[in-house]
Formats: C-alpha cells, sequence, structure tokens
C-alpha cells in the first residue's frame, strides 16, 4: 500500500551538472527520518528533458511510498548514460544524477 504524504516533509535539495545543463534533486524523508519523496528538475523550463525528470521523480516516489528500499532504487539507475554524456563533467546523464543526489541524503542522514 501507496503510504500517504504528510502536511508537511524534510526536503534537502542537491545541485549537479549533467550534459543538459544543471539538474535540482529533492530527496523528502517523512516523519520517521526515511526517503519518501524525490523531484528532479533541470535548471531549464519545459521540454522533454523536464517531463522526464519530473516522471522519473514520480515513479521514485511511488516506489518508495510503497516500501522499496533507496538502495535498490539507486542500483537500477546509478551509472545510466545518456547521448548528452560528458566525460569531463564525470555525470553521464541526468538520471545518474538523481541517483548520486539519493545516495548523497542517504549518506548525509545521522543514525
Amino acid at each position: 500500500m501507496k503510504a500517504q504524504r504528510p502536511k508537511s516533509v524534510q526536503s534537502s535539495t542537491y545541485h549537479d551538472r549533467c550534459g543538459c545543463g544543471d539538474i535540482f534533486t529533492t530527496c523528502s524523508d517523512n516523519l520517521d527520518n526515511k526517503l519518501f519523496e524525490v523531484f528532479a528538475t533541470l535548471g531549464k523550463a519545459g521540454g522533454c528533458g523536464q517531463a522526464n525528470k519530473t516522471s522519473i521523480g514520480k515513479l521514485i516516489s511511488v516506489a518508495l511510498r510503497s516500501g522499496t528500499d533507496p538502495n535498490d532504487l539507486i542500483k537500477a539507475i546509478d551509472g545510466v548514460s545518456c547521448h548528452k554524456a560528458n566525460p569531463v563533467i564525470g555525470i553521464p546523464s541526468c538520471i545518474d544524477a538523481v541517483a548520486k543526489a539519493i545516495k548523497q541524503h542517504q549518506a548525509n542522514k545521522k543514525p
């Protein structure tokens, strides 16, 4: 069963650069300090790329709210590359940047 969203959550936003430009990933925790939802936004408005980032955030959020382990989600999308991969930046895709943000968010939590 998908958990209901509380009225307020604690969130952190992570910034990175990928081949498409700036990407901002917001990771939110529920009241139990468990990763609960993810939003991904490109620094530029509109277009197919932004629609894909919005969709991946929604899919990740549904998975998290349904009990999926964040580490399983990281494994699923970490290292995904695309045609705009830039080896100088070191981020092979926007999706990989989302995985790195989730990984960083999980690592920043206090035990």
